[in-house]
């Protein structure tokens, strides 16, 4: 959990470290490729993205979310 996530202000894939030298690499930067008018929901993003960033400044690769970030709510069916 937490080595892979999506920068939301660049919409480009961030690779943790530890991934470094593995297949993953490859990924690292990659943009999204999005069509117009399309997107991944940014809130989601945001929200994903701190608990990456939580986890990469604590060295704990399954931090939870800071508190200014809470966990996205599920959407029920």
């Amino acid at each position: 959990m937490n080595l892979i996530a999506i920068n939301p202000f660049r919409l480009v894939t961030a690779i943790h470290p530890k991934l470094a030298g593995s297949e993953y690499q490859q990924f690292d930067g990659q943009p999204l490729l999005i069509g117009a008018g399309r997107g991944p929901n940014k809130r989601a993003l945001m929200v994903r993205w701190a608990h990456y960033t939580a986890a990469l400044d604590s060295g704990d690769l399954i931090a939870p979310a800071p508190p200014h970030m809470p966990s996205p709510k599920v959407a029920r069916r």
